[in-house]
């Protein structure tokens, strides 16, 4: 199917963009596809590299939109959803895999509302600008937790006291996160009530 979308007559700058936009829908397709079988043993390496590839396709497609000048508001928009959307699965998975239930969702409401948030725009501008660093901070240890968590107890077997404190701190910190947004972004946030 890609191979007919990319043979077709397109502008150049179209094939570019529709490229980056089929990585990017693909990561959705791909965290999908991993939860779907991520709890069937003998599909346990499968999964990892659904998973693997949904977390690399994120540093792909952006890479791409920069490096071929094809990045559009609604990539941006496409590559968010995304990003959530792996992020929700990957804690879902830590939940139902054992985690307290708690510090994942914590970390599922700050990607909930930061996804809702962005859409607001006060005088030209986001009320919640993305910050990278931030978002990555958050972000890597929640991925890289699924990873392990996938590999439990058939390839690494490790004290689960050590899980339950990496996700409390994964969410206090995703906490940490979006008190310290809000409190850099609630004249704002109010400013768009006001409007």
């Amino acid at each position: 199917i890609i191979k007919d979308y990319l043979s077709m007559s397109l502008r150049s700058k179209d094939k570019k963009l529709l490229i980056v936009q089929v990585i990017t829908i693909s990561r959705a397709i791909a965290a999908l596809a991993f939860i779907s079988i991520a709890f069937v043993p003998r599909l346990t390496f499968v999964a990892l590299g659904l998973y693997v590839y949904a977390c690399l396709s994120d540093l792909l497609d952006g890479f791409l939109a920069r490096r071929l000048s094809s990045a559009t508001q609604t990539g941006g928009v496409l590559d968010l959803f995304g990003d959530k959307y792996l992020t929700i699965i990957a804690l879902l998975y830590a939940a139902v895999k054992g985690v307290p239930m708690l510090p994942c969702a914590i970390a599922i409401l700050r990607e909930v509302f930061l996804l809702s948030v962005r859409s607001i725009v006060v005088n030209g501008q986001r009320i919640f600008p993305p910050q990278r660093t931030l978002g990555t901070l958050t972000i890597i240890p929640i991925w890289t937790g699924t990873g392990v968590l996938l590999l439990y107890p058939s390839v690494w077997v490790f004290d689960w006291r050590i899980v339950s404190v990496f996700y409390w701190a994964i969410g206090l910190f995703a906490l940490l996160n979006l008190l310290f947004k809000l409190y850099r972004n609630w004249h704002r946030l109010i400013q768009s009530f006001e409007e």
